[in-house]
C-alpha cells in the first residue's frame, strides 16, 4: 500500500532548507497535467503541454535545491506518452518523456494514468447526469454492470493500473539509483454532498466519485516499494473544487484562478510541492 505522506505539514519546513546542502542533485518530473499546470501566467514550454513554473515538481526542485532539474511534464499525457512523443493540441510535439531518464538520475516524480482512465470526460458524463438527480446518484447508477460491478473501477483495475505499473518498471530500470516518488491526484470533491451546480455532481455521486479517485490513486501509489514512494493525496482534506478561492487547491468548472478547470491552481501545486519535500526529508 501507498505510503501517506499527507500528515506531514509545511511547519516542518525551515527558512534555511533552500540553502542546505541538497540530497538529491539530478530531478526529473514526468507526468500529465496535474504535473504540469499550476498557473497558466507562468508557462515555461513553447510544445503546447502548460508546464507552468509553479507546478509541484518547480516547488519541490527549488525547496530541495537540486543541482539539476528537469520537466517534460505534459498536459494530455498517457502513459504511452512515457516512451512515445506525444502530439499536443496546439501541434507541438513533446519527446518520450523517458527520454529524460539517465543512470545519474536520482529523482523521479511520477503522476499518470488519469488520462488512460479519461478522468475528465468521466466528471464531464456525470455533470450531465447531475442535472436529471442533483440529490441522487445518477452517475453510479449509470455505470453499474449487470453482475453487480462498476464499470469505471474495473476499468481502473483492469486497464490502467497494469500500465502505470509497467510505467513505473521503466522507471525503475531505465533510473536505478533514482528515488521515485509516486504523487496522487489532488482531491477535486469534498468528503460529502458536494456543491451543485457550481461543481455539477449529484449528491449522491460525490462519495462515489471519491471511491473512483482513489481507486485511480491507488493504482498508481500500489505500486510503492524500496525506494519506490507512493504519496496519497486524498488524506488532504478541505482545499477541494467545493471550498472558497484562496483555500481551494483545485479549480471547479469556472475556475477563480488562471488555470484548467478541475486542476490545480498555484495554490495547490506549491502546497503539494512542500509536502513532498517534507516528506523526502
Amino acid at each position: 500500500m501507498a505510503v501517506a505522506f499527507s500528515a506531514v505539514v509545511g511547519a516542518q519546513l525551515t527558512a534555511g532548507s533552500a540553502s542546505a546542502e541538497p540530497r538529491y542533485r539530478n530531478y526529473v518530473a514526468l507526468g500529465d497535467s496535474y504535473a504540469a499546470i499550476g498557473s497558466l501566467l507562468s508557462i515555461e514550454d513553447t510544445v503546447g503541454c502548460f508546464r507552468s513554473k509553479e507546478n509541484y515538481p518547480h516547488v519541490l526542485a527549488a525547496t530541495l535545491a537540486v543541482e539539476k532539474f528537469t520537466d517534460v511534464s505534459c498536459s494530455s499525457a498517457k502513459t504511452d506518452h512515457m516512451t512515445t512523443a506525444q502530439q499536443t493540441p496546439t501541434f507541438g510535439v513533446n519527446p518520450p518523456q523517458f527520454d529524460a531518464l539517465t543512470s545519474d538520475v536520482d529523482l523521479v516524480t511520477l503522476t499518470i494514468g488519469g488520462n488512460d482512465f479519461g478522468f475528465e470526460s468521466i466528471l464531464g458524463q456525470c455533470g450531465l447526469l447531475s442535472a436529471t438527480d442533483p440529490q441522487g446518484n445518477p452517475c453510479q447508477r449509470a455505470n453499474r454492470n449487470p453482475d453487480g460491478s462498476d464499470k469505471f473501477l474495473r476499468k481502473i483495475e483492469q486497464e490502467v493500473a497494469p500500465k502505470v505499473a509497467a510505467v513505473v518498471r521503466g522507471v525503475t530500470k531505465r533510473a536505478p539509483r533514482a528515488t521515485i516518488l509516486l504523487v496522487g491526484y489532488l482531491r477535486a470533491l469534498p468528503e460529502r454532498h458536494g456543491c451543485w451546480p457550481a461543481m455539477p455532481i449529484a449528491a449522491g455521486d460525490v462519495p462515489y466519485l471519491n471511491v473512483v479517485q482513489q481507486k485511480l490513486i491507488d493504482a498508481l501509489t500500489d505500486n510503492a516499494g524500496g525506494t519506490v514512494i507512493g504519496f496519497d493525496t486524498m488524506p488532504l482534506t478541505g482545499h477541494d473544487t467545493c471550498t472558497a478561492p484562496g483555500t481551494r487547491w483545485v479549480e471547479p468548472v469556472l475556475p477563480a484562478a488562471p488555470t484548467t478547470p478541475v486542476h490545480p491552481n498555484a495554490l495547490g501545486q506549491r502546497n503539494l510541492g512542500e509536502r513532498l519535500a517534507a516528506a523526502l526529508r
